[in-house]
């Protein structure tokens, strides 16, 4: 009788630890991933977390201040090849100025210059025109002369300056790696105002050579970059509102136009490393890194988008 009597508890013992270690062994095997990719199954879990949320909320209603001009394929179609000249988009301008658009904003690189003619074959044909002075030869002066004046930089750069400082044109990073080049072109273009700043700012991303609009375009309002820190997923979940480059901190382009609507001189737009931006009264949150996590107002077509070829053909209602 006592035999078995001793038996039990020593079972129960050996139960226990046998029990206690596969425990312990599942919860390493639940844990193990976490600690040694805890950013990769974090991230992933508040990404999807996020997603959902936006899902759950549904689309907000449309606030009627925005339009997007798409360059769709449609527009290629009709309008005949890309890029697209840069006499249409000076056309663009025209309309949407008479029409009383707060902001124009160009999201598109125009960092080549459109030629349809050579700068030699113009010069050619400018020395030539000079030369005709029989009235015999008015309609080949003329034509000369149009081959001379052929330049859609500058139709589309005049377009820009008409517009009453309401225009916005695009710049892009294309390298992170040396030492930053330098661009006299940004030196108005950076953020002017410093503010203090309660948090230390951290840059992930360090520029170092930057696309620009070709020198011709010298009459839009102000620059912003367009650049896109896509997440582990492929979508894009933030704006960068300031990138530091060659020892300044450029804004990026839906900043410019949030400025440029609100009526603020860019002068007096404040910049607070870490902690955000501020237009006017209001100060935009971001992380250390400047980064504005973006609250989508819906899915694709929330915003009202119309096809440019639309816009150039005066196909759309000017109330729009």
């Amino acid at each position: 009788m006592r035999g078995p009597a001793f038996a039990w508890p020593c079972l129960v013992r050996k139960r226990g630890v046998r029990e206690a270690a596969l425990a312990l062994v599942i919860a390493m095997a639940v844990l193990l991933p976490f600690t040694v990719y805890a950013p990769v199954a974090l991230r992933d879990l508040e990404t999807g977390s996020l997603d959902l949320r936006f899902r759950l909320r549904g689309a907000l209603p449309e606030a009627g201040r925005t339009v997007v001009l798409l360059v769709d394929e449609d527009s290629i179609k009709r309008l005949g090849r890309w890029p697209l000249s840069r006499r249409l988009y000076a056309k663009a301008v025209e309309i949407l100025d008479r029409a009383g658009a707060r902001v124009i904003a160009f999201d598109l690189l125009f960092a080549e210059p459109e030629e349809a003619v050579p700068s030699a074959v113009r010069g050619i044909a400018r020395d030539a025109a000079t030369r005709l002075d029989d009235p015999e030869d008015a309609k080949l002066r003329a034509n000369l002369a149009r081959i001379a004046e052929d330049e859609p930089d500058r139709d589309f750069a005049a377009s820009l300056r008409r517009a009453s400082g309401k225009t916005l044109l695009a710049l892009a990073f294309s390298s992170f790696k040396g030492e930053a080049e330098d661009a006299p072109q940004l030196a108005e273009q950076v953020y002017q105002q410093l503010e203090p700043s309660r948090n230390e700012p951290f840059f992930p991303l360090q520029p170092t050579r930057a696309l620009l609009p070709v020198p011709a375009l010298t009459g839009a309002a102000g620059l912003g970059h367009v650049n896109i820190a896509f997440d582990r997923d492929g979508a894009p979940r933030y704006d960068d509102l300031a990138l530091p480059f060659s020892g300044d901190f450029v804004p990026s382009l839906p900043v410019r136009a949030a400025a440029a609507y609100r009526g603020l001189p860019w002068s007096g737009v404040g910049l607070a490393l870490g902690d955000g931006v501020r237009l006017g009264d209001v100060l935009v949150p971001t992380d250390p890194g400047m980064r504005l996590l973006i609250n989508y107002r819906g899915p694709r077509g929330t915003i009202p988008t119309r096809s440019f070829a639309d816009l150039v053909e005066g196909k759309l209602d000017t109330d729009l």
